[in-house]
């Protein structure tokens, strides 16, 4: 393993740190999940016929739904036109819903129409919760890729050491035996690996960088 200054090393645990504190889970909650749960929670559905619902109504009411959670629900107002709203909402439905009867659009449609308003809330949550799912892997991608991906690889291969040799009681026996080489490519991963348990992140901040030259 490469010789690493003292200056270095305290540089790189400063960039893990960094990371690991963007990627804490209560900081992320207040984020995204929280004005995304909270936005949910102020869609009025007053004076609207809610159940049964025709296919029509029924995707009408989850667009303006998404519309909402859009406008109000991200840090920044996102406006979406009735026809975005429409198809954004099928979009979610198909790719997330996981229903009693079926599963995508038609599924939480069938879902509406046997288990009337209770289903139908239990759809809308299922739409939050993909929503809250996509943002935040879009976080995470852009703190990766922001902090580490665009690093030089040779910047990443001496991050790489670096963990090795700072987080090595974290890491499991197979990640232990690796280069440096190997992972340089793969330290977003392994950072992600070491935010991966509570337990795992307090250890880490709370460890005191090993100035020791070597």
């Amino acid at each position: 393993m490469p010789t690493t200054s003292c200056n270095q090393r305290e540089a790189y645990g400063r960039v893990v740190d960094g990371v690991l504190s963007l990627l804490n889970d209560e900081r992320i909650r207040e984020q995204i999940d929280e004005p995304l749960h909270r936005a949910a929670a102020t869609f009025d559905v007053r004076g609207r016929r809610l159940c049964p619902l025709t296919p029509s109504e029924f995707l009408d009411l989850v667009a303006d739904f998404v519309a909402h959670l859009y406008r109000t629900g991200f840090g920044c107002s996102i406006e979406l036109t009735p026809r975005q709203a429409r198809a954004e909402a099928a979009f979610i439905l198909e790719r997330a819903y996981q229903g009693q009867l079926a599963d995508g659009c038609a599924g939480a449609l069938e879902d509406t129409r046997a288990y009337g308003k209770e289903g139908l809330m239990l759809i809308l949550n299922s739409i939050v919760e993909a929503l809250v799912s996509t943002q935040r892997q879009r976080y995470i991608d852009w703190v990766m890729l922001t902090k580490v991906g665009c690093l030089p690889w040779s910047t990443r291969k001496e991050l790489a050491a670096f963990m090795l040799e700072r987080y090595a009681v974290l890491l499991s026996p197979s990640l232990r035996r690796c280069g440096a080489e190997q992972l340089a490519d793969f330290c977003s991963d392994l950072i992600q690996h070491l935010a991966g348990s509570d337990r795992a992140v307090r250890e880490i901040l709370a460890a005191p960088l090993r100035r020791a030259a070597h």
